[in-house]
């Protein structure tokens, strides 16, 4: 072996091009890199170097007197380099240097770490390498994986060689993996380990012993068929596929028969029984197939299907002919299921058959059986209100046959309107526009529902040349619903034309020619047509021209239009129209168009004014200025936002001629809207008209530039006792038309009076506005209280008696500061060393001094939180210390058991002595211990870092790996969450925290659908019907995919964690087909890009740039990415609910859920589509496919992708 070995070195080491030696140490701290393309470039740099470069680099990983995890990086990332495909003398080169690696320490973490990623690079003669450490209990099981990875056929010969010797816990892992690879020379090592009193070899042994299928431990295995039934059935089927068919039988027979069992055990007995004895199995099937457990009943079902044989058809057909009623149901399946022509009269008689299983069974039976022949008797039952009537009708739907959609028609002529209902429905769900003529007669119907069912089913079925007739049906119709349902009919089927003079010109006839209930009828469905031609249609019925009844309906309609576009003609409306109703809609309308963030800010601006302008109530008010308040000048909305605005003003002096007390609560912030009075000291006095709660206020004084105004703000409940609520009687401040903001204890008050003590420029008073609000806006800072020196002037004797001291306002939170660049290692500090800005918990008790955090009592946590990543921190301990380092803590809970808790202790203090070991340094608390030993002495700084990936937690502490341990519990922690201190009282000293985010990590139950490194298992579409790929056959779909990866590769790439597209080429295409599934995606694009998600090859989840610049408005892009665009106009999905986008730059995140058509859409966790249905683009009359590939569209601009993940949807999880 040694010979062989060195032969094969010596031929990689002559193949390896020579050139200068490369720096290794310079080499291996740059990893990890931003860039996987950097990484290779060194990856192939240190591989020009050699065995001896190779090995240098293995050398480094020395856990226990330094931080190696460059090291270890670099290591990973040769293996994965040279795994790549024609890399085989590379990878023979890194998997030689890992076996040396291997044999040259004797630190068992070390050799963990490289048997690990041996299963990489190795082969067979690696693995016989490494199998000397299937004697270490420490290293057995990644010895033993690697080995079953690598030893291709001689895997058996390995393991058979080692489980003699091996100890008896390494024994268990040996057999049970010879058991994996169904090995049959398992057998006298298993029957060995069988003596073993401990259960987890005993079960290794069994299971080994089962794979065999050797019919001679039939009596070994006895003993598990009782308790283990599952081992007993694995090595009966083992048994089958050995040949010993016979005895597969007999037993399967027997445990058949023990109605003790599970049913999903006895259904698998059935399998192998059927599989063992064939035909001959017809009449153990036959009794089964009646048996009143469900499951059984179902497995015989499918058996009998699918039995084999000449004749069996006929001896079924005996039995169906000779069945009880109960009975007759498994018997029409299983016929019907193998195509027996023969049954479908029993199943039509069936068909009225007391027993509800008995008509469902029969159902099923004649739509499988498909024909023409089916259609009546379907009919005939779908028409019922009987137990199968809702199947009947799913089978029509589906049903197969030459003539089907014609004989539906042919039914609508029937006489029994439940039978005509039940063949338009079927008619309509298949999409069967050749037949709209048949729908004409059914308008002419006495029965209402029949006529609306049929209007409902025209939605569909008709075309755009029928509108005109269903309005002259809706301008003869009497009742209302039906109007109604033929408006929305015509709604419908306008939605998919292309705009155009032909598209309204039916809908303007009707409205012109029709009365007012035919005008309020079409001009409730404009909104959703939305455009020019059908807003210009409804700012025409809006006018005083029209009755009030129609200008109701307009008002409604351009309240609820789609686009700002109808902003103009509701500001006309709440000016011009008299009627009260019309103007609340109008402003109502306004509000909710302008908050869909459509136009230019001064556009939306302007239009909030005028709005606010013709506002007369406070909740109107209200609601457009808390709209102004997000876009525009915050004093435009507060003067809206006013308790005060417009109230009785009285004054305790005289006025100036034309400045009316009034003028302080009108709104207008000028010099020259402010009342003057003639006198001061003075009062000014507002009647809020109620007693409401109060907590701020704006004051703004005529402004020169210089003077200033001294003053005291009071509040009253009945204007008789007043109390001080804002002291500014030390003011000296110049007044600007900005004003000052007062803050204060909030208290109930109808009245409010401003206190005038001193004007510094004459002796009048001069008060521009006067504002009165429930609280502070977020975005102001209320004036500090400036009381007067010792004695203060006073106005009056009451005023004096109600002065107390004013609420000091909350110091202001600190600003967040900027986003910190990553370091070149791609690491971004956690904190700032000046204060905890982003942090949040008990952080007034946790001091922050020259850059180092000292965490004593209570949890301090980030305000961010984090999944996957790598972090590096420096602590320091005092004497007997106890801290814990959260992780993925969801906020609540203790975070030992809500998220993980790594302990922080000093493990040399003596009232730690008896702790668990799960309790030490390291550990994961109550999870995994820590090795110790590591620690520095008390009160040096100690370095540690924690790797967080997946279910991994790994720590490094002074450079020795503590913790490498997965979590079997994960599923019931959360895979994100804050980083804290978990303080107990103890004092622990942090420093230097920083912290790299890792991407591309699957969350549990999901897989990559990108491997983050490069473009294997894709291909390249564009947009075209999957029949043009679907339908090829294999060779010419696989030259095809060969093709289109040429192109992907040109437009396509990988940079660091991103997959970037450059705007152009083919869509990316996954290689997989997939059904129902759940998809996340992150994702982050520039102006005027636009791209999409394809789910089973349809279009398409889209993206798009939703800023007017993006040029899109006109078709949508308004409302922002995540809808189904290309459903037809008007349908469910195809405009998001929100716009959830986040700014260019940033990464969005998407969360798609498909189920047959129904698909939900969450955009950065906001709902954009609610369980709507996806359009075939391709093929309107049908459904999506049931699978397909996912595609990743781009046109237009340069986009990114990561963290690209799915999980297949099972009918459980559904």
């Amino acid at each position: 072996m040694k010979r062989l070995m060195g032969a094969m070195m010596m031929g990689m080491l002559l193949a390896l091009p020579v050139l200068a030696e490369p720096d290794v140490e310079a080499l291996v701290k740059r990893m990890p890199t931003k860039s996987h393309v950097d990484s290779d470039a060194i990856c192939a740099e240190v591989l020009t170097g050699g065995a001896e470069a190779l090995d240098s680099v293995f050398a480094k990983i020395t856990p226990t007197t330094a931080d190696d995890m460059a090291a270890r990086f670099t290591a990973g990332a040769l293996v994965h380099y040279s795994a790549r495909p024609g890399a085989d003398t590379e990878r023979l080169a890194v998997a030689e240097a890992l076996v040396r690696a291997t044999d040259a320490t004797t630190n068992d973490t070390i050799r963990a770490f490289m048997i690990e990623q041996l299963q990489w690079v190795g082969n067979a003669v690696h693995a016989a390498a490494i199998a000397p450490h299937l004697q270490n209990e420490r290293l057995c099981s990644d010895a033993l994986r690697t080995i079953r990875l690598t030893g291709d056929n001689k895997v058996e010969k390995i393991l058979m060689k080692a489980v003699t010797s091996a100890s008896p816990a390494c024994q268990t892992l040996i057999v049970k993996a010879l058991g994996d690879i169904a090995s049959d020379a398992v057998v006298a090592p298993a029957l060995a380990l069988l003596k073993n009193d401990e259960a987890p070899a005993q079960a290794a042994a069994l299971y080994a012993i089962a794979r065999t299928g050797d019919p001679r431990q039939l009596t070994v295995m006895e003993t598990a068929k009782a308790t283990q039934p599952d081992l007993y059935l694995i090595y009966l089927a083992r048994m089958l596929e050995q040949g010993h068919a016979s005895e597969a039988a007999r037993e399967s027979e027997a445990l058949l028969a023990d109605t003790e069992l599970l049913s999903a055990y006895r259904s698998k007995a059935l399998d192998t029984l059927v599989a063992a004895r064939g035909k001959k199995a017809l009449a153990t099937l036959s009794d089964v197939v009646i048996t009143e457990d469900p499951a059984l009943r179902h497995s015989a079902i499918r058996l009998l299907t699918a039995l084999q044989g000449s004749r069996i058809d006929k001896a079924m057909l005996t039995r169906l002919e000779g069945a009880e009623s109960k009975a007759l149901a498994p018997w029409l399946l299983v016929l019907a299921g193998r195509g027996a022509a023969q049954v479908r009269e029993p199943a039509v008689k069936a068909l009225a058959d007391p027993e509800a299983e008995v008509q469902l069974a029969a159902v099923d039976a004649l739509g499988m059986l498909g024909g023409d022949a089916s259609v009546a008797p379907l009919l005939a039952t779908a028409g019922t209100n009987g137990a199968a009537t809702k199947a009947a009708a799913r089978a029509l739907v589906s049903l197969k046959g030459e003539h089907v959609n014609t004989l539906l028609a042919k039914a609508l002529a029937s006489p029994t309107v439940a039978t005509q209902v039940a063949a338009l429905q079927a008619l309509t769900s298949r999409g069967a526009c050749e037949h709209m003529a048949a729908l004409w007669p059914l308008l002419e119907q006495a029965d209402s529902g029949l006529r609306k069912t049929a209007l409902k089913s025209m939605e569909r079925l008709a075309s755009p040349a029928d509108r005109a007739r269903i309005l002259a049906f809706q301008a003869k119709a009497s009742d209302r619903g039906e109007r109604s349902t033929a408006a929305r009919t015509v709604l419908s089927i306008t939605q998919d034309m292309a705009k155009g003079p032909e598209r309204m010109a039916p809908i303007l006839a009707a409205m012109a020619a029709g009365d007012d209930t035919i005008k309020q009828e079409l001009i409730k469905i404009l909104p959703a047509l939305g455009g020019p031609a059908p807003l210009k249609i409804v700012v025409s019925t809006s006018n005083e021209d029209s009755s009030v009844a129609v200008r109701t309906a307009a008002t409604r309609a351009l309240t609820s239009w789609r686009d700002p576009a109808a902003v103009t003609p509701l500001l006309a409306v709440a000016a011009n129209d008299k009627v009260e109703t019309h103007r609340i809609l109008a402003l109502r309308g306004i509000a909710r168009l302008l908050a869909m963030k459509q136009g230019s800010v001064d556009e939306r601006v302007a239009h909030y004014e005028a709005a606010l302008e013709l506002a007369t109530r406070d909740e109107e008010r209200d609601a457009l200025a808390g709209g102004l308040e997000k876009i525009g000048d915050a004093s435009k909305w507060l003067r809206a936002k006013s308790l005060a605005r417009g109230k009785p003003v009285t004054v305790s002096v005289g006025t100036e001629a034309g400045t009316a007390p009034a003028r302080a609560v009108d709104g207008k912030l000028e010099n020259t809207s402010a009342w003057y009075g003639n006198a001061s000291p003075a009062w000014l006095q507002i009647d809020l008209g109620k007693a409401q709660k109060i907590g701020a206020a704006r004051v703004v004084f005529y402004s020169d530039g210089t003077r200033f105004y001294t003053y005291q703000f009071e509040t009253s409940v009945d204007g008789k006792k007043w109390t001080l609520a804002a002291d500014q009687a030390g003011n000296r401040t110049p007044s600007t038309l900005e004003g000052q903001y007062l803050s204060f204890e909030p208290v109930e008050a109808r009245y409010v009076r401003l206190q005038i003590i001193k004007n510094s420029g004459n002796p009048s008073v001069h008060v521009v506005e006067v504002e009165v609000y429930t609280t502070l806006p977020k975005e102001k800072t209320a004036t500090p209280p400036c009381p007067a020196p010792p004695a203060p002037a006073v106005v009056t004797p009451a005023a004096v008696a109600a002065v107390k001291p004013a609420v000091k306002p909350a110091a202001a939170t600190p600003a967040a500061t900027e986003p910190v660049a990553a370091d070149a290692e791609g690491f971004v500090p956690l904190f700032n060393r000046k204060d905890l800005t982003g942090w949040q918990g008990n952080t007034a008790g946790t001091p922050v001094k020259e850059g180092v955090i000292t965490a004593r009592q209570g949890n301090v946590f980030t305000k961010k939180e984090y999944a996957n990543f790598i972090m590096k921190l420096e602590f320091k301990l005092t004497p007997g210390a106890n801290n814990g380092l959260a992780i993925r803590w969801p906020g609540k809970g203790i975070p030992a058991h809500t998220g993980y808790e790594l302990q922080v202790l000093d493990n040399t203090a003596a009232k730690y002595a008896k702790l668990k070991t799960w309790q030490y340094h390291g550990s994961i608390y109550s999870i995994s211990p820590a090795k110790r030993g590591f620690l520095k002495p008390v009160g040096e700084w100690n370095q540690q870092t924690v790797i967080a990936k997946g279910d991994r937690i790994t720590v490094i502490l002074n450079g020795e790996t503590i913790v490498d341990a997965v979590d079997v519990s994960a599923a019931k922690r959360p895979e994100s969450g804050f980083i804290g201190f978990c303080g107990h009282g103890d004092e622990v000293h942090y420093r230097n925290l920083r912290i790299k985010e890792l991407h591309n990590v699957p969350p549990r139950g999901f897989t990559a659908l990108w491997n983050g490194k490069d473009l294997d298992g894709w291909w390249g579409l564009g947009t075209e019907h999957y029949k043009k790929y679907r339908d090829l056959a294999p060779e010419a779909f696989k030259a095809r995919q060969a093709k289109s990866r040429e192109d992907i590769r040109t437009h396509w790439r990988v940079e660091g964690d991103d997959l970037v597209n450059d705007g152009r080429g083919l869509y990316l295409s996954t290689d997989k087909f997939y059904g129902d599934f759940e998809l996340v995606v992150d994702y982050k694009t520039v102006a005027r890009a636009d791209s999409g998600i394809y789910l089973r090859g349809v279009p398409q989840v889209q993206i798009w740039d939703s800023t007017k610049a993006g040029g899109k408005w006109n078709i949508g892009a308004d409302k922002g990415s995540g809808g189904l665009w290309n459903n037809p106009g008007g349908a469910a999905g195809k405009d998001p609910l929100v716009l959830a986008d986040k700014p260019f730059g940033e990464w969005n995140h998407f969360r798609i859920i498909m189920k047959g058509s129904q698909v939900s859409i969450w955009l950065n966790d906001q709902l954009v589509v609610d369980d709507a249905a996806l359009s075939n683009y391709f093929d309107r009359k049908n459904p999506v496919p049931a699978d397909g590939p996912i595609q990743l569209q781009t046109h237009g601009g340069q986009i990114r992708w990561r963290n690209v993940f799915i999980k297949e949807l099972t009918q459980e999880e559904e």
